[in-house]
């Protein structure tokens, strides 16, 4: 765990300026992921996307119901989950109810690209052609920066506070100090 506090420290100093980007620029960032839809994908074949967040707040098990739609939409895309919580429950619900969304567990997690790199290999696709959409910069974005893939920052992740007090609390810190030292 501290040697990828430190790696992710290392890197995100490395990319600040371009981390710092997401949070300044609109167009590298999305609300939600309701809003995934609306951005113009060009060349773009594969999304890698995280689920504590984006998908689902915290500790979900499914993605939430008024999301299913929207990944219905992005069928045309080789569509990817990268989490660094792979629990289970979530990749049988993929295999089960979204068998077309491949659940991609890594070696070593986020911030590390090895999540990344692995679904290039698999798709067989260059970095240009894919896209990670991830609520927090110093593991999903900074990754995908330091692989020269897209990326878009979710700014207002899904938060259930009432089932999961402690742990979303710790995110919504971590996002405050993200957003504090790169703005």
């Amino acid at each position: 765990m501290l040697s990828r506090i430190g790696y992710s420290i290392k890197k995100c100093w490395q990319h600040r300026l371009a981390l710092r980007g997401f949070v300044r620029k609109p167009e590298l960032q999305l609300s939600t992921i309701y809003q995934l839809p609306e951005v113009n994908l060009d060349g773009v074949k594969a999304l890698i996307l995280d689920f504590d967040g984006v998908l689902a707040a915290h500790g979900e098990l499914t993605p939430k119901a008024d999301v299913i739609p929207i990944l219905d939409q992005l069928q045309g895309y080789k569509l990817y989950i990268l989490s660094n919580k792979p629990m289970p429950e979530r990749q049988e619900y993929f295999a089960k109810h979204l068998p077309a969304i491949k659940f991609v567990k890594a070696t070593r997690k986020k911030p590390y690209p090895d999540g990344i790199q692995e679904i290039l290999r698999i798709a067989e696709l260059e970095p240009s052609q894919c896209m990670v959409i991830d609520d927090r910069l110093a593991t999903g974005v900074v990754a995908a920066v330091d692989i020269g893939v897209r990326a878009l920052w979710v700014s207002q992740p899904f938060i259930n506070l009432s089932s999961n007090r402690l742990v979303e609390s710790w995110f919504i810190l971590l996002r405050f100090v993200e957003r504090l030292l790169l703005a």
